[in-house]
């Protein structure tokens, strides 16, 4: 009986592990030279979190399909372009570079592969699948480093 009850959870949670894995990692807005370290994103026993350069640590989760097209329609790109694109938010404490734009996260990395970069203006001459958006910084290419 609890060999099937871990093999059910198992089944359970390795769609979500696999959602998040490829956002694991470390990211920073240089395009060369050394690493500049500004967020990491983990998996944790309890889930994804993002830890800031400063400290903070914030737990992180996946944009849905209809949080997804709301992020798109605010910044005014394609549409259909959203369907090749996966996005993990945060909600930080808002403030005058913080501010909710879908529910209440206020922040998010996006993984945009260059096919839908080559519909979006915005992001055309992009060579990164890696972009961070907030309401303060607006849209930011991203390196990933590992």
């Amino acid at each position: 009986m609890r060999a099937l009850a871990l093999l059910l959870a198992g089944m359970v949670l390795a769609p979500a592990a696999g959602a998040t894995e490829s956002f694991s990692g470390r990211y920073d807005h240089r395009t060369d030279g050394p690493p500049d370290p500004v967020w990491t994103l983990r998996d944790t026993a309890t889930g994804v979190r993002m830890e800031r350069h400063d400290g903070l640590s914030l737990p992180v989760r996946a944009l849905d399909g209809g949080e997804l097209a709301q992020l798109w329609s605010r910044l005014d790109w394609p549409a259909d372009t959203a369907a090749a694109v996966s996005c993990m938010g945060w909600a930080d404490e808002p403030g005058p570079f913080s501010q909710p734009f879908v529910g209440t996260l206020t922040a998010v990395i996006c993984r945009v592969p260059a096919a839908a970069r080559a519909r979006i203006d915005w992001l055309r001459d992009n060579a990164s699948d890696w972009i961070y958006y907030d309401t303060g910084f607006g849209v930011t290419a991203l390196r990933r480093f590992d």
